[in-house]
Formats: C-alpha cells, structure tokens, sequence
C-alpha cells in the first residue's frame, strides 16, 4: 500500500461555471452523450446526478450536472447539449453558477 497523493487545490476546471437539468422519459446512452459532448468543447463535469422521479404520467428521469465549461466555448457547448437533449425528446434547461 502506498500514500494516495492528490492537489491540496483544484485546478480551474474544478470551479462550477453552469449548471444543468435534463428531464423526460428514460434515454439509455443520455450520459454517455453528454460526456462526449462536454469533452468535445473541453468542458469538466464537477458533479452529475441521474435519479428516476415519479411524474404525472409515470416515472421520469432527471439528471443535473455542475460542469465548467471554458468561456470561449459555453454557448456553443450548452447549444449542443440543448440540441442533444431535443434529439432524444428531453427538455433541458441551464444556468450560469
């Protein structure tokens, strides 16, 4: 066994600069989806969480997501996040942190 070394600070990808609702019907591959999305534009996932809620007409799905998206890059990413979202008929919505 050997001393896990980690950085006592984070690196500015750490910080939370969005975050991200995706709602709707079960969409198996969703996750994988938005991971290839959010490291096309560079982006970091800071936290996720994909939970089953009940609704109205049945369970749905909910997942948020804490990312850093670089500046330069957050409007076209969340762009296509949005676009991934309506292809797989979710409803999405974000926020700046």
């Amino acid at each position: 066994m050997q001393p896990f070394a980690f950085q006592p600070t984070h690196a500015p990808s750490a910080r939370i600069t969005h975050r991200i609702e995706i709602t709707g019907d079960g969409s198996p591959g969703l996750v994988a989806r938005l991971s290839e999305v959010l490291g096309n534009f560079g982006a970091n996932i800071v936290t996720l969480n994909s939970e089953r809620v009940p609704g109205a007409s049945g369970a749905r799905y909910l997942s948020r997501l804490a990312v850093w998206l670089p500046a330069d890059k957050a409007d076209a990413c969340l762009a296509t996040i949005a676009n991934t979202a309506a292809q797989l008929s979710l409803a999405c919505r974000w926020e700046a942190a």
